[in-house]
């Protein structure tokens, strides 16, 4: 936490994400919502909390950070951007390439992968940070897009084509 916070929170300006947030933000948090017998119901205040609030025992490597939408769209434009924003180098462009590529060996059936993105009809890959667009989709994303979901409806992609990004938080 210590080492993304310093290395690539702060010098994009990322002033909220974080893990652990402190507890005056706690009604910011939006509600979450999950499937019980068939219907969504509001998960209980203390599940949702529970990663990321005073008394959370773990840092996950690969999820659980907490941001505004802002900060999620600083990280975007410094990923669309090639790895720079506003003179901050987190990334090199190859790095960034490299990441964004589908990085699948050839052998693993793909069928599967194109409902998991809900995008049916266009092959898709993943790369080291998302699933990775390999072909344009008709009046949509351009080959190379790519992205990510996350808890409780959030998602961002970035569109090297088209250059430009989004973060939708649902």
């Amino acid at each position: 936490a210590d080492y993304v916070r310093t290395r690539i929170f702060e010098p994009l300006k990322m002033r909220e994400a974080a893990w652990h947030q402190p507890m005056d933000r706690l009604p910011r948090l939006a509600a979450t919502y999950v499937k019980q017998d068939g219907k969504f119901a509001r998960q209980a205040d203390e599940m949702t909390r529970r990663p990321n609030f005073p008394g959370a025992k773990l840092t996950m490597g690969g999820a659980g950070i907490v941001a505004p939408i802002d900060d999620y769209m600083r990280f975007a434009r410094m990923l669309l951007n090639g790895g720079e924003l506003d003179g901050a180098r987190i990334l090199k462009p190859e790095t960034v390439r490299l990441a964004m590529s589908d990085l699948l060996p050839p052998t693993v059936d793909r069928s599967s992968l194109e409902s998991l993105t809900r995008d049916s009809g266009v092959p898709m890959g993943f790369g080291a940070a998302g699933s990775v667009y390999l072909a344009d989709k008709p009046n949509g994303p351009g080959k190379g897009t790519y992205g990510w979901g996350g808890a409780a409806g959030t998602i961002a992609w970035v569109d090297p084509v088209h250059r430009v990004r989004a973060v939708g938080m649902i």
